[in-house]
């Protein structure tokens, strides 16, 4: 199974519009050797939940962008909510999520747990955006990640 992303146009003047249904955020950070991962829910452009994830000091930021994915999964499955929009600014980690040869433990997990979603009756649609254009929900789920690290 491989799954498709579709971009963000930010050159559009209501972005997020045509998204509809909830959003979830999710990004990753390492600083001074510290990783930390978020996942921020919103609904009609309010933050309804986050997570912050410390991660072992080994983890690669990629590992923490995979991870905060896979938890984004997570969190839709154990919602009562039929749709949901994963937004992400880590384009690598959704292309190895795109490739189903990709043998990489978190993209399987994350293809696996979709899939599961899909088979109780929810779609998870996926979503790139550029990091660091403004956009709420993303700039909501760089600061927690980043939060982390510093502690």
């Amino acid at each position: 199974m491989s799954i498709e992303y579709e971009l963000v146009d930010e050159s559009d003047p209501d972005p997020l519009g045509k998204i509809a249904g909830p959003q979830i955020y999710t990004d990753g950070s390492k600083i001074n050797g510290r990783v930390g991962a978020a996942i921020t829910w919103w609904t009609n452009d309010t933050e309804s939940e986050y997570q912050t994830l410390s991660l072992h000091p080994s983890c690669s930021v990629y590992q923490a962008e995979m991870y905060a994915l896979y938890r984004a999964v997570a969190m839709v499955k154990a919602s009562r909510e039929k749709v949901v929009n994963i937004l992400s600014d880590s384009r690598s980690s959704l292309e190895l999520l795109s490739n189903p040869r990709a043998g990489h433990p978190l993209a399987h997990a994350i293809r696996e747990s979709t899939r599961n979603a899909n088979a109780e009756g929810k779609e998870i649609r996926f979503y790139w955006l550029r990091a660091h254009v403004g956009t709420k929900g993303n700039e909501r789920a760089d600061e927690l990640a980043k939060s982390l690290p510093k502690g």
